[in-house]
C-alpha cells in the first residue's frame, strides 16, 4: 500500500517537474522567436500577389526587373514615412561612397557630355588617363565589352570605369577632332583623391586664411588640418571655415574635426541609438588648433555632420556663426550595401546639443550674426566675417 502511494506521489511530481520544463521551454522559444515571429508576420504576400498580376496581365512586357524592385523598395521606405531613410542604386551608391572615402580607384578623368548624348573624357594632369596618352574629348565608345548606350546615366558611366586600384579598365575610344577612328586602350587604375576641402589666403587681408569645406568625408579632418599649416605658412594667423551648402556626411569625421578646434573635456554631442541610452560624447584631448582665432560661416543647407562641427563650436563658445540658420538634420543612418551594390539607408539614432534642447529640422543652428535680406551665398558674409574677425581676433 505504501509503495503504491509512493508511486502515485512520485507520478505527480514527475508530471509537476515535465510541466513546469514545458513552460520553462516555450518561454525560451518564445522568447527568441518573437523577432522572427515579428519579421514574419510582414510576409508582403499581397505585394507578391500584385506582381504576379502584373507579369501576367500586363500589356506592356517588363524589359527590367530591377527597375520594378526598386521602385517596390521606395515605395515602402516612402511609407514608412521617414525622409532620411531612403535607397540608391547601384552606381550613385559607390559615388556617394567614394566622396565619403575622399578617394577612390579610377583613371582620373573628367566626363562631360554634349547635347547629342555623346560621352567625352578630360584627363586629369599626370593622371592614369593622360599616362596612357588619352587626348583631351575622346570620344567614349566602350567600357570593357558594354556600349555607351547600354548606360543610362553619366553616373553609371563613372561607376563602370572606377574600381580597385591596381585592376585595369579596357576602353574604347575616337579621337578628335574628326573622331573617325577608334582605338582600344587598357588603363591601370590607381587612387585617384577626392578633396573635400579647398583652401586660400584672403584677398581683402593676409592674415586671414579662408577654408572651403564641401562635405564631412572620412580625410576631411586630415585635410583641414593640412589646409591651416598650408595657410600658416602664408602668414595666415585666423581662419574662417566656410561650411555653407554642406550637407554633411560622416557622423564621427564631424566630431573629429570639432575635436581640432575645442579643448579637452569640452561636450560635443548627446547621441541616442534605438534601444540604448543616451550617450554625451565630450572631447578626449587638448585640440591642436584650440586657441586658433575662427570664424564659421553657414547657411539654410549646412546640415548633419557640419551642424555638429558649427554646433559643439558655438555651444562651448568657441566662435560665432555668420549666415543664416542651418537646417537642422539631427538623425545618423546605417548604410546597408544590397546584393547588387545598391543600399538602403535607415534612420538608426538622433543626436543633439544639450545646450540647445529644440535643435531639429526646421530648428536648426541660429548663427551669430544673421543675414535675412540677402543670398545666403552672397560675398559680403564671408566679407563681414573677416573684419569682424581682424577686430575681434
Amino acid at each position: 500500500m505504501n509503495n503504491e502511494k509512493f508511486k502515485n506521489r512520485a507520478a505527480i511530481i514527475s508530471l509537476v517537474i515535465l510541466q513546469i520544463l514545458v513552460i520553462a521551454i516555450s518561454v525560451v522559444i518564445g522568447y527568441f522567436l518573437s523577432d522572427v515571429y515579428d519579421y514574419a508576420q510582414f510576409d508582403f504576400s499581397i505585394l507578391a500577389e500584385a506582381a504576379d498580376i502584373l507579369m501576367e496581365y500586363g500589356f506592356s512586357p517588363v524589359k527590367d526587373h530591377a527597375i520594378l524592385e526598386y521602385g517596390m523598395i521606395r515605395g515602402m521606405l516612402n511609407s514608412y514615412g521617414d525622409p532620411f531613410s531612403y535607397f540608391i542604386e547601384p552606381a550613385q551608391h559607390e559615388l556617394q561612397t567614394d566622396q565619403l572615402s575622399g578617394k577612390y580607384g579610377g583613371i582620373g578623368s573628367g566626363i562631360t557630355k554634349d547635347s547629342d548624348g555623346k560621352y567625352y573624357l578630360l584627363p586629369y594632369p599626370d593622371s592614369p588617363a593622360a599616362k596612357a596618352n588619352v587626348p583631351d574629348n575622346a570620344m567614349l565608345l566602350y567600357i570593357e565589352d558594354s556600349p555607351i548606350s547600354e548606360f543610362a546615366n553619366l553616373e553609371e558611366i563613372a561607376a563602370a570605369i572606377r574600381g580597385e586600384a591596381g585592376t585595369k579598365v579596357k576602353l574604347v575610344l575616337s579621337s578628335p577632332p574628326a573622331y573617325e577612328d577608334r582605338f582600344e586602350v587598357k588603363i591601370k587604375r590607381e587612387e585617384v583623391p577626392l578633396p573635400s576641402v579647398e583652401h586660400y589666403i584672403s584677398k581683402s587681408n593676409d592674415s586671414v586664411g579662408v577654408i572651403r569645406i564641401n562635405v564631412i568625408a572620412e580625410s576631411t579632418a586630415e585635410e583641414v588640418s593640412s589646409s591651416v599649416e598650408a595657410l600658416m605658412t602664408k602668414g595666415a594667423i585666423m581662419f574662417i571655415i566656410d561650411l555653407r551648402n554642406n550637407g554633411g556626411g560622416i557622423l564621427d569625421a564631424g566630431i573629429n574635426l570639432a575635436e581640432m578646434w575645442l579643448p579637452k573635456d569640452q561636450i560635443i554631442i548627446q547621441k541616442e541609438e534605438k534601444e540604448k541610452k543616451a550617450e554625451i560624447i565630450i572631447t578626449k584631448r587638448d585640440g591642436p588648433f584650440m586657441d586658433l582665432p575662427i570664424v564659421l560661416l553657414v547657411n539654410e543647407n549646412t546640415a548633419s555632420a557640419a551642424e555638429i562641427f558649427a554646433g559643439a563650436l558655438q555651444a562651448n563658445d568657441r566662435c560665432n556663426l555668420f549666415g543664416k540658420q542651418t537646417y537642422g538634420k539631427n538623425t545618423i543612418q546605417l548604410v546597408f550595401e544590397l546584393q547588387d551594390a545598391s543600399s538602403i539607408h535607415i534612420t538608426n539614432a538622433i543626436w543633439g546639443f544639450p545646450d540647445i534642447p529644440d535643435f531639429s529640422v526646421g530648428h536648426g543652428l541660429i548663427p551669430d550674426f544673421s543675414y535675412k535680406d540677402i543670398d545666403s551665398n552672397d560675398p559680403i558674409i564671408l566679407e563681414d566675417a573677416i573684419q569682424w574677425i581682424l577686430i575681434n581676433p
